[in-house]
């Protein structure tokens, strides 16, 4: 044996759970003897829910992947269950389990609840499968020599449990109970895990539940053979064998089970790659505009110049082929120009331009599938990507002029409902500009429209430009409509969920790309933000002198709800950020916890699946969202009204003795009394979908930001969150800090703490007090008063000297006023809604 490897593991040994470790004597050494009508848990391998799950029993080996693994689980049948059969079909695309898992756990009895703790059922780490930048595949035998079966040097991290569930009336079996139990916490991608349920779990008799023969045969302390798929067994036998390297007994262990995270991050990375392995782009081009004779000319203009009259501006957006009955054509307000001149001559140029960008997006905005190691997305061709540049006056530095190498410049990633025309980048681009940071947006996949889209700027010198500002937008046919005829003809890039920005479900009902979300859409993204960036490096020419106007050496990103997302996905692959400002970023895919997305995205999938999914008439459903819970629970209290359709997943609050759901609607009885009928095929559709988006979402990104950083050094980040957002929900964000272990760069805007003075318009507080999620760009003091406008302004000043100072300095927003702590002395873990009385 070898003990500086065994006391290095020991060392190893971290806690990612609430309660102490290492193990208490009474967990250490759970004692007892078999005794006669014991509790086991069940361990059987022909389907997923005869033994623990997840398990690697249910993968296929593939050495393509990182993990060396795909998932392989059973097909449901396509005709009885159409919406399962897709579910599992997109699921046995990845290359393994879920980062935050939900594990189910069958008995062949009642336990004691109050024994299922983290103390008695836990995961631990056995290390990442990739080793030394290659996929580490296990072999399929079991080695016998001491110095081969030490644990890895990076295993040994142990998680806990959390918001237990226990169902004494399984549906699939009414002889099997079944506890399902989620991680404490978000586990690592490509590591394989063992879950550890130990004889300190008891029956209600108070005593230790014991060892089913099944398992003792797989980890071989029964003389029967076990008929188990030769691998498994290997990776159980180890997983066992090395258990008390984490102090845990042999003969403590109820029931084992051994499993692999899925990859997060490789998708992205792999983008990014391909990007910068194609030959450079073009410089970027401008003269893209024509005059009313059709004479070519820079598409650069002086805001300044631009005409108004009245209410309205000399620019036309023509939004090609836009769902009626939206009229094609809209001016915009006067409020885009006002919100570039919020700090007087601070812009001196607004230009839009043209490159190419790698196109890796088939015709329905999805992506071919590629494996995590040696695999590579699949480009097909190029597309025109416009963005909207905004300039900086040469006012705004003491030497009055351009810095040598360019203007330092912010990639900003607009929000939901925006585009790169009209979107929160102009609502940001004085102050930054104030700061001698030029703004550039493009449209994201799925906004700006029909690929045909224009806009007209009328100047006031008379002349009028028109010129080509492409969307992509896709003619998918709206998720929402029904039925699915296929292409229409129009491109509905104005609503909630643009055709493109989501997944879709094709007409023939296939393949159905909704429960993906945005995941490929955000893939594209990061390859345009890539390509941008190498066009900045090319060199952009906005007037022609030929000289560079924007700094390679000094590029940032920014982004506001949808486009923070995008942007920490994008900062935690791209090594070529100075910093990142995040303002109100989502975390993992959890719209059940959303009142805007509640209904008309979680309620709605669970409505068109098939078998509907929504609980049985006459059972207690959700209506509202709480101000203080951070699931969605059933309350008298105040809160806020969510909209169709209703339903109840009776998800437990974290910290709590599980809770009691029978899944037989026609159980009776005291134990099945308060279940909710419906609720644990919800739970387990909600784990389907964030599992299928855990590659995906912006929480399983964090902690490649800060803690482990891809690409080199750690980045620059600072992240404003509005206390009681409506939209990316405080527990959501929370959750997602608490991974990346980001608390100290989070500066949180206290909206609960809001009370304009009386001097402000009447009504002002009326018109702030709703959904905070944008409070960065309340900068119009017409529709939200001088006191609203001015701390839109102090969150933008902080974000600009953020990036000033290439991310070294995060300045308080308001000094030492109370709206704004930075960093927040707490994350909000509760929903915190501020609703008017």
């Amino acid at each position: 044996m070898n003990r500086t490897s065994v006391n290095h593991s020991a060392l190893v040994l971290s806690v990612a759970m609430a309660t102490a470790w290492p193990l208490s004597p009474a967990v250490a050494d759970k004692g007892g003897t078999p005794h006669k009508d014991a509790v086991h848990p069940k361990f059987g391998l022909a389907a997923p829910s005869d033994g623990p799950f997840p398990s690697d029993r249910f993968t296929k080996a593939d050495p393509t992947q990182n993990t060396c693994e795909q998932v392989n689980l059973p097909m449901p049948d396509s005709t009885t269950e159409p919406s399962a059969h897709m579910e599992v079909t997109l699921l046995n695309e990845l290359d393994g389990f879920n980062t935050r898992p939900r594990i189910a756990i069958p008995f062949d009895g009642e336990i004691d609840l109050s024994t299922v703790n983290s103390d008695t059922i836990f995961l631990v780490s056995l290390g990442d499968s990739i080793i030394d930048g290659v996929p580490g595949c296990p072999s399929a035998r079991v080695e016998t020599d001491d110095q081969e079966t030490l644990p890895r040097p990076d295993a040994g991290a142990v998680v806990g449990i959390d918001q237990g569930v226990w169902d004494p009336t399984t549906n699939t079996d009414p002889t099997t109970k079944t506890l399902y139990v989620e991680a404490a916490e978000t586990l690592e991608q490509h590591t394989r895990y063992v879950v550890f349920v130990t004889r300190g779990v008891k029956d209600t008799t108070g005593q230790p539940i014991e060892t089913p023969k099944e398992f003792k045969k797989a980890i071989g302390d029964d003389a029967d053979a076990a008929p188990i798929d030769p691998a498994y067994q290997a990776a159980l036998r180890r997983a066992v064998g090395q258990a008390h390297f984490f102090g845990v007994k042999r003969n403590d262990i109820a029931v084992a089970s051994v499993f692999t995270t899925l990859s997060v991050t490789a998708a992205a990375e792999k983008i990014r790659t391909a990007v910068t392995a194609t030959p450079p782009p073009s410089p970027a081009y401008f003269n893209i505009a024509k005059d009313s004779k059709g004479n070519t000319h820079p598409a650069v203009f002086d805001p300044s110049k631009i005409t108004r009259t009245g209410n309205l501006t000399g620019i036309t957006f023509h939004r090609d082929r836009i769902l009626p009955p939206a009229s094609v054509n809209t001016v915009f307000q006067s409020a885009f120009l006002d919100t570039m001149r919020v700090i007087p001559g601070a812009i001196k140029t607004l230009a839009f331009g043209r490159i190419q960008t790698p196109n890796y997006l088939q015709a329905d905005a999805s992506m071919i599938p590629f494996p995590t190691y040696s695999g590579s997305p699949t480009q097909l061709g190029t597309v025109d990507l416009y963005f909207e540049l905004m300039l900086p006056s040469e006012d705004c530095n003491p030497q009055r002029r351009k810095p040598p190498g360019g203007w330092p410049v912010v990639i900003w990633g607009h929000a939901n409902n925006e585009n790169g025309v009209n979107g929160s980048q102009s609502r940001v681009a004085a102050v930054f500009a104030s700061h001698c940071i030029a703004t550039l947006s493009w449209n994201q996949v799925g906004y700006g429209f029909g690929p045909n889209s224009t806009v007209t700027i009328a100047q006031t010198d008379g002349t009028s430009l028109i010129f080509p500002f492409a969307g992509r937008t896709y003619d998918l046919n709206h998720p929402d409509s029904q039925p699915f005829p296929g292409p229409d003809g129009f491109y509905d890039g104005n609503s909630a969920q643009p055709e493109g920005a989501w997944g879709v479900r094709d007409p023939s009902g296939v393949r159905d790309t909704r429960i993906l979300f945005d995941r490929d859409q955000n893939r594209q993204g990061i390859a345009d933000i890539a390509q941008l960036i190498r066009a900045i490096e090319v060199g952009m020419d906005v007037d022609g002198d030929g000289t560079r106007d924007l700094d390679p050496e000094h590029v940032y990103y920014g982004g506001l709800s949808k486009g923070a997302v995008l942007g920490v996905l994008a900062t935690a692959v791209e090594s070529r950020f100075k910093a990142s400002a995040l303002s109100s970023p989502g975390g993992f895919i959890v719209f059940q916890n959303s009142p805007g997305r509640r209904g008309p995205v979680a309620g709605v999938l669970l409505q068109e699946h098939h078998p509907s999914l929504l609980n049985p008439p006459g059972t207690p459903l959700i209506t509202k969202l709480g101000a203080h819970d951070s699931q969605a629970q059933l309350s008298d209290g105040p809160g806020l009204l969510v909209t169709a359709p209703f339903y109840n997943e009776n998800m437990p609050e974290r910290g709590l003795t599980p809770i009691v759901n029978c899944s037989l609607r026609s159980s009776t009885g005291a134990t099945c009394r308060s279940s909710i009928p419906g609720a644990l095929e919800i739970q387990d559709y909600f784990e389907r979908l964030e599992w299928l988006n855990a590659n995906n979402a912006a929480g399983a990104f964090m902690e490649y930001l800060k803690t482990k950083p891809i690409n080199g050094r750690a980045r620059p980040i600072l992240i404003q969150m509005a206390r009681g957002d409506r939209t990316t929900v405080n527990p959501n964000v929370a959750e997602a800090v608490h991974a990346g272990k980001l608390e100290d760069r989070v500066t949180l805007y206290r909206h609960d703490l809001f009370d304009p003075p009386p001097t402000d318009p009447t009504g002002q507080k009326v018109k702030f007090t709703g959904d905070p999620h944008t409070f960065l760009i309340s900068t119009n003091s017409e529709t939200f008063g001088p006191t609203v406008q001015r701390l839109a302004l102090q969150a933008q000043e902080q974000i600009a000297r953020f990036y000033e100072s290439d991310g070294a300095n995060t300045i308080d927003p308001d000094g030492t006023e109370t709206l704004f702590e930075t960093p927040a002395a707490s994350i909000p873990t509760d929903f915190g809604f501020v609703v008017p009385p």
